[in-house]
């Protein structure tokens, strides 16, 4: 991959949190705001009509980065991440009609879309006919949103937060990492088998590669030896969740973070990283980091330690967004 795109990677007990129903208020209306900060870990709400659910994710501490034989690039040392507070995150990535419904309310302007077979072939240029609106494949209103850029994602929570009155962001990069394992120490959630991949998540497998020459994608992009029975995109919540209840932390779209991407700035892994859970900032942070792997991202790409991201201003059509909120007053 070329300088300007690093290809996008992937991903306290794993038996809580199994129940996670929405809390939405009498005949399906958005739970009352004042019922939010009583909520304990797993459980759900959903403050406006157009707002994602969002699960209560507990605090904890947990071991960020690659265990010895596992790294990806960029992803070493590892060390150990306090996160101090119970925060909640969206259970699903932000679906195209959620981000539809803040497209026509602020009249936000479409960003240009970099596709993963030009990026997969060393051409970086993003292209002014794809956007969220037409990514160049069917998208139905439950897939998740795509080909939006950092800044996008950005303009997206700050809708939230003005809609809602309450603190909606971006996930940091450890916050991101923490609320994926679920409390896993493994390559995956599920474990460390890259054949059963395919139970779990969207990404580069068999039926994608059955069509990489007609895709202009390299043969060689997928080494996931089973199928998902999905080409590009699926409707969010297609795959069992982890133990936090969130659905799609592996693969389908990778998922901006708050971080800067120091994988492009600084060339270097996690030294100097915070410990405390806060996003990693500093430089000219021209790129921002994006996690979880994609459709078209391959075995080492979805593990929960892999890193990524990209430019700011540009989207990509394996790029999409998952919130947070903080809770604490």
């Amino acid at each position: 991959m070329g300088p300007a795109w690093c290809r996008i990677l992937r991903s306290v007990a794993l038996a809580m949190l199994l129940a996670g129903a929405s809390l939405n208020g009498a005949e399906g209306q958005p739970l009352p705001v004042e019922r939010v900060g009583a909520l304990k870990p797993g459980e759900a709400f959903r403050e406006c009509e157009a707002c994602p659910e969002m699960v209560v994710v507990p605090s904890g501490e947990f071991l960020m980065g690659a265990a010895a034989g596992d790294a990806t690039g960029f992803d070493l040392p590892q060390h150990a991440v306090r996160i101090g507070a119970p925060f909640a995150v969206s259970r699903f990535e932000i679906t195209v009609e959620q981000y539809a419904a803040f497209a026509r309310d602020s009249g936000h302007a479409v960003s240009r879309c970099v596709l993963l077979e030009d990026s997969a072939n060393g051409r970086f240029n993003p292209r002014d006919d794809r956007s969220w609106q037409a990514p160049g494949f069917p998208q139905g209103g439950t897939h998740p949103v795509t080909c939006v850029s950092w800044a996008d994602a950005k303009a997206y929570v700050a809708w939230l937060a003005r809609t809602t009155g309450k603190s909606y962001r971006l996930l940091s990069e450890a916050e991101w990492e923490y609320a994926a394992r679920a409390g896993s120490t493994t390559r995956y959630p599920f474990g460390a088998d890259a054949n059963s991949l395919c139970l779990h998540g969207n990404g580069a497998d068999e039926t994608l590669r059955r069509q990489t020459a007609a895709l202009d994608l390299p043969e060689d992009l997928s080494d996931i030896a089973c199928s998902d029975n999905h080409l590009r995109t699926a409707p969010v919540g297609s795959f069992p969740a982890n133990g936090f209840g969130l659905h799609d932390m592996l693969g389908n779209v990778a998922e901006w973070v708050e971080d800067c991407n120091q994988t492009m700035e600084t060339g270097r892994g996690y030294e100097g990283a915070p410990a405390d859970g806060s996003a990693w900032t500093g430089g000219s942070c021209s790129g921002r980091g994006a996690r979880g792997g994609h459709w078209g991202a391959d075995a080492k790409e979805l593990q929960s330690n892999a890193r990524g991201g990209g430019p700011r201003a540009e989207g990509a059509d394996f790029l999409g967004i998952r919130v947070a909120r903080t809770l604490a007053p």
